[in-house]
């Protein structure tokens, strides 16, 4: 795909980068359902974090591990 979209750019998917990808993948999940199904889960737009309380967080984290 980055040969098509670069071309002759001689760059190829190599696992190191599809594990970044995963890792990737895998922490926007987790975020995206912090924010979009939890509540007590705010995103604050102007540091670019999550905020909650402490309690929601420890919630969060007894249903998703």
């Amino acid at each position: 795909m980055l040969n098509n979209k670069l071309l002759d750019c001689g760059l190829k998917a190599n696992p190191h980068i599809e594990s970044k990808f995963k890792c990737f993948k895998d922490k926007y999940t987790v975020v995206s359902k912090m924010v979009n199904k939890t509540l007590g889960f705010q995103w604050d737009d102007n540091n670019k974090m999550i905020k909650c309380e402490r309690q929601a967080y420890d919630d969060f984290c007894k249903l998703y591990n």
